[in-house]
């Protein structure tokens, strides 16, 4: 079996907030563990009497079924104490596993599984509990280990024309991991640009000095935070005058992101063609950032030119900085993204536009409140939505919709854009100098 490693920062205890058993999307049950709900005497639960426990349809992944709803988006086997009535009734195994496993998020490097948690979870972002460390035995019964042979040889993709070795690839997750330490720079928006400047130097380097082993010299640059041969200076963040004046490709992606919040929990992304083309024109409205859409995630309408017009501070609350440092050092140090599905440019792209919707639901919700500033409470909502709703959920972008949707994730200049999308210091009247 691979090794698992607990993410050091990271605290989790259940508060039984119910929050992730009361949720628009389907939670999977495997075929063996909806035949034993079948076979099993709910009789002590009048809410179950006559009720269909799952159900089935031609998008279901194979060896699975969907647990049923309840009242609205609650599950049918929450309880009315809260409590899972399963769970209650036939011990622990015989939940869905990603009942089961939740809050734990596992990604497989090329060496070992590394197990952090979900932030969308209101005890994983107050830190409420034992550390993981502290847990192994306990997540180890509930999060499956993988067999898949270790390759110590391997490369992880920095983009599709740079790769690196896994020494030379730890050494920068370890270098992009310390810009989200505390201190390290003012805000959110500076250390993801600081991060961009360090990949483009990388990339830069790795182009000047070819070579298909590992280079101890970068290895050393990269540990020491020395500055590398021919890396940009870090780009100073501002906002756009208008939406409008980004670019069509920093748009378009971060319309892609949050396309969920505009179509029914149930839709499905695994469209065919003629699907996908009915929700084009629908994506290209969002992409405008104007205008305004019914908001499934906030349950109101929201006017998109009223949000990003209402003026906050552009500082960010202490304790919501905190909150989001943690938050992006945990999915650094798990390599979600970065050196997995994605190259590690375009995992940081993704990362910048999962803050972008973090940020733009918390001004949604500052705005519909009238606050002033970005507080822990908003940015505690911006995550839930983000992580429960979007982040865990499959792109739309996934579906290869217009092919250079992946380019576009690969371009550290595209992603300076996107940066500057959310950002909440005002433009300067000369325009801002963006990597190439």
């Amino acid at each position: 079996m691979r090794l698992q490693i607990l993410d050091p920062e990271t605290n989790f205890s259940c508060g039984s907030c119910t929050k992730c058993c009361d949720q628009p999307w389907g939670t999977l049950i495997e075929h063996d563990k909806a035949h034993a709900l079948d076979a099993h005497d709910f009789g002590a639960h009048a809410q179950l009497a006559d009720k269909k426990f799952y159900d089935a349809d031609k998008e279901t992944p194979e060896g699975y079924y969907v647990l049923a709803k309840g009242e609205g988006t609650r599950c049918l086997f929450l309880d009315t104490d809260g409590l899972c009535i399963i769970h209650k009734e036939m011990g622990p195994a015989a939940k869905p596993y990603p009942c089961l496993k939740f809050p734990y998020t596992v990604t497989q490097t090329q060496t070992d599984d590394r197990v952090s948690v979900d932030y969308g979870c209101p005890a994983v972002q107050s830190q409420q509990g034992p550390k993981l460390s502290e847990q192994l035995d306990d997540i180890r019964a509930v999060v499956e280990q993988d067999d898949i042979a270790e390759s110590s040889d391997a490369r992880v993709k920095l983009d599709p024309q740079c790769d690196l070795s896994l020494e030379e690839a730890g050494a920068l997750y370890d270098r992009l991991w310390a810009i989200f330490e505390a201190g390290y720079m003012p805000d959110m928006w500076s250390r993801f640009s600081a991060s961009l400047s360090l990949l483009v130097g990388v990339r830069r380097y790795k182009q000047r000095v070819t070579t298909e082993g590992t280079d101890a010299t970068l290895i050393e640059l990269l540990r020491t935070g020395a500055q590398l041969p021919d890396m940009p200076d870090v780009t100073d963040i501002t906002a756009y005058s208008k939406p409008s004046d980004a670019s069509s490709p920093a748009r378009l992606l971060f319309a892609s992101t949050v396309f969920r919040d505009t179509v029914p929990a149930s839709s499905s992304f695994s469209m065919s063609f003629w699907k996908r083309l009915t929700m084009f024109p629908k994506l290209m409205t969002l992409a405008r950032l104007n205008g305004a859409y019914p908001s499934r995630l906030l349950g109101r309408m929201i006017d998109i030119n009223e949000v990003l017009a209402h003026e906050v501070k552009p500082e960010l609350d202490a304790a919501a900085d905190d909150l989001l440092l943690r938050y992006m050092r945990s999915r650094i140090w798990q390599r979600t993204l970065m050196g997995t599905r994605l190259s590690i440019i375009a995992g940081m792209h993704q990362h910048i536009h999962d803050f972008g919707a973090v940020i733009f639901f918390a001004r949604a919700e500052a705005q519909h409140c009238g606050k002033d500033r970005l507080d822990e409470s908003l940015i505690r909502l911006g995550l839930n939505r983000v992580e429960f709703h979007l982040a865990s959920q499959q792109r739309l972008f996934d579906q290869n919709l217009i092919g250079w949707f992946t380019n576009q994730l690969q371009s550290p200049t595209v992603a300076l854009q996107s940066l500057r999308l959310m950002s909440l210091v005002p433009a300067p009247v000369e325009s801002v100098t963006e990597q190439e």
